[in-house]
Order: structure tokens, then C-alpha cells, then sequence
């Protein structure tokens, strides 16, 4: 049983960027209305984006209810690896998107800030391979969230050094 907020703060995390990434990925008929016409391969994923954007996100924030109290209250085993497929499954995919659509993302991104955000957001979209960049550097940020979460929820040890006996600073010295 897998139970506290930072416990679970990774993968809320991922499922975020996953409904972020999937949102900026969209084209842009899709915000001027047309919500048929959408980039989504995962059929009930499609049909949410089809309501609109508030249906996607409100879909996706039960989701993301649903998993993370199956997580917290399935018994050991199942709940942890319930948790791996939902981080698994939502990383890959905003991963896969940050990587194939990278500079489309940035401008979506760009395009929907304003000031100095908005011309870095631009910037960065012309820039040459910024999507698997951006995909690498978004692995290395959740992986490092994932373990100061997990060790402040007491879910992995910290190791604690070991206090040095009275013989043993006489061998080192002799040494």
C-alpha cells in the first residue's frame, strides 16, 4: 500500500505533462473550435479531446483520481505495480510527443504565453533536435522528483554512515 502525497507526486507529475503534451500537440483547429479535427491515437483519449479541452482535462484529472486511489489502497505488490504501468504508460507518451513533435509543442506553447515566455517558448521551436532535448532533459527532472519524493515518503532508505570505531583511525594513520 502505497500511501502520502509525495508518494504519489511522480506520477501525478507525469500524468500532467502527458495531458499538457497531448493538449499543446493539438493542430490549430482544433482551438479555433473544431474539435474534430485532433492528434490523438488512443480512442477513449480521442473521443475525450472531441468534447474540447475541458472534457480532456476533466477526463483525465478522474483518471488521474481513480489511478492514484487504486494505487493507495490495492495491497502491496498490486498497488506498486499499478503504479509503474499508469508512470510508465503517461511517461512514454509525453515523452514520445516531446520528442517527435518538440519544436510544434513549443510553438503551441509559445503561442498560448505572453512576454518574455512567449519569445523563449518560439526560440527554442526553431532550434534543431530541442524535442529529444527537451524529452531527455524532462526524463532527468521526473526521475530526480521520483526519488526525493519517494525518500521523503520513507518509500526508499536513506543510507546513514556508519560512525568510526577508535581502532580503526590508528590503521589509517599507519597506513
Amino acid at each position: 500500500m502505497i500511501k502520502g502525497f509525495w508518494a504519489v507526486f511522480p506520477l501525478l507529475l507525469v500524468m500532467t505533462l502527458d495531458s499538457a503534451c497531448t493538449l499543446l500537440g493539438q493542430p490549430a483547429a482544433y482551438w479555433q473550435g473544431s474539435f474534430t479535427s485532433l492528434h490523438e491515437a488512443h480512442p477513449m483519449l480521442a473521443w475525450l479531446l472531441g468534447q474540447g479541452p475541458k472534457a480532456f482535462l476533466l477526463g483525465m484529472a478522474a483518471g488521474a483520481g481513480i489511478t492514484i486511489v487504486l494505487v493507495a489502497v490495492l495491497p502491496g505488490m498490486l498497488g506498486q505495480t499499478l503504479y509503474a504501468i499508469a508512470a510508465l504508460w503517461h511517461g512514454f507518451r509525453a515523452f514520445g510527443r516531446l520528442s517527435t513533435e518538440g519544436p510544434h509543442l513549443f510553438s503551441a506553447l509559445g503561442s498560448h504565453l505572453g512576454g518574455g515566455c512567449r519569445d523563449c517558448a518560439l526560440s527554442l521551436a526553431g532550434r534543431p533536435g530541442i524535442g529529444l532535448c527537451a524529452s531527455f532533459a524532462m526524463i532527468v527532472l521526473v526521475s530526480g522528483v521520483t526519488v526525493a519524493c519517494w525518500r521523503w515518503a520513507g518509500l526508499l532508505p536513506v543510507a546513514k554512515a556508519k560512525p568510526a570505531k577508535a581502532g580503526d583511525k590508528g590503521k589509517k594513520e599507519k597506513d
